[in-house]
């Protein structure tokens, strides 16, 4: 296989466009010579061609991604929506038309062999977003090699396609949130520019594998959005190319740790996992209510309050089950930065758990203890205008500063409190 993976992603562009280039025609894609042999296009929404490529005979089937009837933002709204029975819907609608292609560009291959004598020119699949989903189903159906760019993975979808192997290899963008959406078949390369990176930490993410970091994965699908998913960086310079760089992956691989952590962030909130923390569900569930709507407004948005945070930490849980009790609305309606701020302010003040949480005059006060009026209870104060302005990266830091914000000594300091503390934390 001679084709580049710049190639492959600019065959998966070229495949975008309308109207098509008609069979038999030759193009110049990237500096390569190739000719159609056949393309598609569906009631189904469905777009895909077939080239040969003309110095090596090689047949590549590019599935478009997006209906071409369709605006790209609102294409790219529903590959990222939590109503999984969307994508679902579309993957199905267009999957037995993607698979027809697929079907035609190897018996072509057969004829050529027939014709000519020898071996069959090799087979191969790509595409882009959705046309990438196509791409893993139709290169498991086939026994077909590929590469995709920031596919939405094809494991979870129903239709027997499993998770893994090497039969593919899935171009995808660090701050991706449609490639992180989903789980993959084939292996998954992962490029990250220092702009990714400064997203994630300005979202509370630290470079760890601890999930006790404060963090705020609306924050950075709000900031990189539709400009992460963007195919042309993985072809050529500007707009954040060239993206598929060793420079990049090095990044990748050297801020594994918290991309990690996003991307999974970003699948528990689209399928709504329940596993981990209190803390961790309870965000989930916050921002479940909050994702889709973040696609509707404007996607270019540098930081998205209202996106609450995710922690394993438990006095993330604490607070989260502390405001809804307060009996007060602005408490109650809390944004990301104020429950950051209440967390870290508490553990900077020696608390070891949150129990309840009242506020006067812009004053949230942590309380310790039994009762809010507890005589024996410990209590911080928090500034809730400060909170606004303190950057959640620095509240992450903050909390994890702490002897609370290490999971092992946090642990051990539960088990020794007296058990008025516990009974506190039982009410």
């Amino acid at each position: 296989m001679t084709i580049s993976s710049r190639d492959y992603a600019a065959l998966s562009e070229h495949s975008y466009r309308h109207p098509q280039t008609p069979p038999r025609n030759e193009v110049e894609i990237n500096g390569v010579s190739y000719t159609v042999l056949a393309n598609s296009d569906r009631p189904s929404g469905y777009q895909g061609t077939i080239y040969q490529r003309n110095d090596t005979g090689e047949i590549i089937v590019a599935h478009r991604g997006t209906e071409p009837n369709r605006g790209l933002r609102e294409a790219y709204r529903d590959l990222v929506s939590t109503d999984a029975t969307m994508v679902t819907h579309r993957v199905n609608q267009q999957s037995a038309d993607a698979i027809a292609l697929t079907q035609r560009a190897v018996d072509i291959a057969r004829e050529q062999a027939a014709e000519r004598g020898g071996q069959a020119p090799q087979v191969t699949v790509t595409g882009h977003s959705l046309g990438g989903t196509l791409a893993q189903i139709t290169a498991n159906r086939f026994g077909l090699q590929g590469e995709t760019f920031n596919a939405y993975g094809a494991a979870s979808l129903r239709g027997n396609v499993p998770e893994g192997g090497n039969s593919v290899i899935n171009h995808v963008r660090a701050t991706d949130v449609v490639s992180a959406g989903s789980a993959h078949f084939g292996q998954v390369r992962v490029y990250a520019t220092q702009e990714d990176i400064t997203a994630l930490q300005n979202a509370g993410y630290r470079n760890d594998r601890s999930g006790w970091d404060l963090r705020n994965p609306l924050s950075v699908a709000g900031s990189r959005g539709l400009p992460a998913h963007e195919l042309g960086p993985f072809i050529r310079e500007g707009g954040g190319g060239p993206l598929m760089t060793p420079e990049n992956q090095r990044r990748a691989e050297q801020f594994d740790p918290m991309i990690d952590k996003f991307r999974n962030d970003v699948e528990a909130i689209r399928t709504g996992i329940s596993a981990g923390s209190q803390g961790f569900r309870d965000g989930i569930n916050i921002m479940r209510g909050r994702w889709d709507r973040l696609f509707t407004d404007r996607m270019d948005r540098a930081d998205i309050g209202d996106g609450s945070i995710i922690s394993d930490n438990p006095m993330v849980g604490q607070t989260y089950a502390a405001l809804a009790r307060s009996g007060n609305t602005g408490l109650q309606n809390a944004d990301a930065k104020t429950v950051a701020g209440i967390v870290s302010s508490a553990q900077q003040g020696g608390l070891n758990e949150i129990n309840f949480i009242a506020e006067r005059n812009g004053t949230a006060y942590a309380i310790q203890g039994r009762s809010p009026d507890d005589p024996g209870a410990r209590v911080v104060p928090v500034n809730l205008a400060a909170a606004q302005v303190q950057p959640l990266a620095e509240s992450s830091r903050m909390a994890m500063d702490t002897p609370q914000g290490q999971p092992e000594v946090a642990m051990a300091r539960r088990e020794q409190q007296p058990d008025q503390q516990t009974a506190g934390m039982s009410r």
